[in-house]
């Protein structure tokens, strides 16, 4: 029985779109934590802490003119694949720099110092 409940569940997603699980926030943004995180405080004073997916920046424009890095580690779309490596061979925005910062590894690394300041 155990089985046949299990195989029912699983149907169930196989067909139902993931789409209809998904709500829609509406809400003051409260608190920018990096380029790809954002808090939102509804009407009802409830908190939604929401990752944009893909890049440090909201959009592949800013990917294509070297203004945002695309977080190959989360995503590995062609588009946005290709794009920072035109920004980077082009030299646009940030890629203009020498050696440029990860965003990733300079709040990784700020931590670090922050946590063995406060130690």
């Amino acid at each position: 029985m155990e089985s046949l409940k299990m195989k029912l569940i699983l149907l169930f997603f196989l067909f139902f779109p993931l789409s209809l699980f998904s709500a829609e926030i509406t809400g003051k943004v409260i608190k920018i934590s990096d380029g790809d995180t954002i808090t939102i405080l509804d009407s009802n004073n409830r908190k939604y802490k929401i990752r944009l997916d893909k890049i440090d920046a909201p959009d592949l424009q800013m990917v294509q003119d070297g203004f945002a890095w695309h977080y190959s580690f989360y995503d590995k779309s062609p588009e946005y694949i290709e794009a920072e490596q035109k920004a980077r061979q082009n030299k646009s925005g940030l890629w203009i720099q020498e050696n440029p910062k990860n965003p990733y590894e300079f709040r990784k690394k700020t931590k670090k110092i922050n946590a063995e300041l406060k130690a």
